[in-house]
């Protein structure tokens, strides 16, 4: 359980200094693997194509959690329970009262949050960024090496980390 990962002095009980403690250690371990040319610093392209590597790897977590079966294959049952959960989780999230139904107050305050979350995350148009490399034809690994970020308990996502810098 993960709270049992975080209790660092095994009492039973998470205090906020071991909270932080696990947040500052997640927050520099993303920062180091984004950080891909070592100077400290975070560029766009970093950033961006740090992720590309977490989408990817999200991707290859929902696509693995989905497949209950462990054939390397969704089925539609499958491939629908995986879209369904989800979708639950968002509409338990949105209602906001627990009353099994969504007003429109709640959608638009819903709405809000997510506007307001996606404002504070605006960052420079990177070279990298998925209008950009839609624009240029470009392939996302050919404009900045793309970290590989471990699936907890599983492989490396798949991305070369390999890939020549920025232009």
């Amino acid at each position: 359980m993960l709270a049992n990962l975080l209790d660092s002095n095994n009492d039973q009980k998470l205090s906020a200094t071991e909270v932080r403690q696990a947040v500052q250690t997640a927050v520099q371990g993303l920062f180091a693997a984004a950080d891909t040319n070592r100077d400290n610093q975070l560029t766009p392209t970093e950033i961006n194509a740090a992720a590309i590597g977490m989408a990817r790897t999200a991707a290859q977590a929902a696509f693995q959690q989905a497949d209950a079966d462990h054939n390397g294959s969704l089925s539609k049952e499958e491939f629908v329970r995986s879209l369904t959960a989800p979708a639950n989780t968002v509409f338990d999230i949105f209602d906001a009262n627990f009353d099994g139904q969504l007003t429109q107050q709640e959608i638009d305050r819903a709405q809000r949050v997510i506007a307001s979350g996606v404002q504070r995350m605006m960052l420079p148009e990177a070279e990298n960024s998925l209008p950009n490399l839609l624009r240029n034809g470009q392939d996302p690994n050919a404009v900045a090496p793309i970290p590989n970020v471990r699936v907890p308990g599983g492989a490396p996502a798949t991305g070369s980390g390999t890939a020549p810098a920025p232009r």
